[in-house]
């Protein structure tokens, strides 16, 4: 799992050199509007970035991208640090879509304690 990863050179480095290993399912979880990775981040060095895995496992059957409404993630990490813990391994995500394009799902994250 690569959570808040984009796959794609920006500021942190300039070529990602991603090393999926052939026949391995991968997910990527990464915030919609992630601050780091995505447009929405001025200094990224990327016009052209997605902001998440996409172009990277996109010829990959076992793969998948979810992408976070949200800065869900980042909330629940930043929490949990301040506990003195942080993202376990392996969490589950469950995501309900509304039903509506006009209302956001619930995207509910399952890990162990």
């Amino acid at each position: 799992m690569l959570y808040a990863w984009s796959c794609e050179a920006n500021y942190f480095v300039e070529q990602p050199r991603n090393a999926f290993e052939p026949g391995k399912p991968v997910r990527n979880v990464i915030s919609a509007s992630d601050p780091f990775f995505s447009q929405s981040n001025d200094w990224l060095g990327n016009p052209g970035a997605l902001g998440h895995c996409g172009a990277a496992l996109k010829d990959r059957p076992q793969a998948a991208v979810l992408l976070a409404p949200s800065r869900v993630y980042q909330r629940m990490d930043r929490y949990l640090q301040q506990q003195g813990r942080g993202i376990r391994m392996p969490t589950v995500e469950i995501y309900e879509p509304s039903g509506s394009p006009m209302r956001m799902g619930v995207l509910t994250v399952e890990m162990p304690e």
